[in-house]
């Protein structure tokens, strides 16, 4: 199995966005990953939160084009999102911890690293943290 790293919004926009908190390293750990051979896993989540960020911060053509980028880069691999995955968010991630705000994008983000046996996110997002997972970025 090829190593993976999932891709949070956090991560994305702190990478790609001059001047965000952070950007420096997380834009070194996006570059390393992707150099390294690093699969970069992403929810169609992550992508609606991060679009809604770029065209905010950068601009519609810049927005469509990371979006673009992200969907035809190989190394980049978008996981579906169903019914039965929400649900799961929920309860592992959600109703346990809901004294700490996470939000249902999180909480699918970490129902899928915990399924694809993710460790490491390519994040700046400390509840990746709190749920057991490692922030490069």
């Amino acid at each position: 199995m090829k190593r993976a790293v999932f891709l949070d919004t956090s991560g994305w926009i702190a990478a790609a966005v001059r001047g965000q908190s952070l950007h420096e390293e997380a834009k070194a750990a996006y570059t390393s990953a992707v150099r390294q051979g690093y699969r970069i896993m992403l929810t169609p989540m992550v992508l609606g939160e991060s679009h809604a960020l770029f065209l905010r911060l950068l601009g519609r053509d810049t927005a469509v084009a990371a979006l673009e980028g992200a969907l035809t880069d190989p190394t980049h691999v978008v996981v579906p999102v169903d019914d039965e995955l929400v649900r799961k968010a929920v309860e592992r991630w959600l109703r346990p911890y809901r004294d700490h705000g996470f939000s249902l994008c999180d909480a699918v983000s970490f129902e899928v690293m915990q399924r694809e046996g993710i460790t490491r996110a390519l994040s700046i997002d400390r509840h990746f943290v709190t749920a057991g997972f490692e922030i490069v970025g």
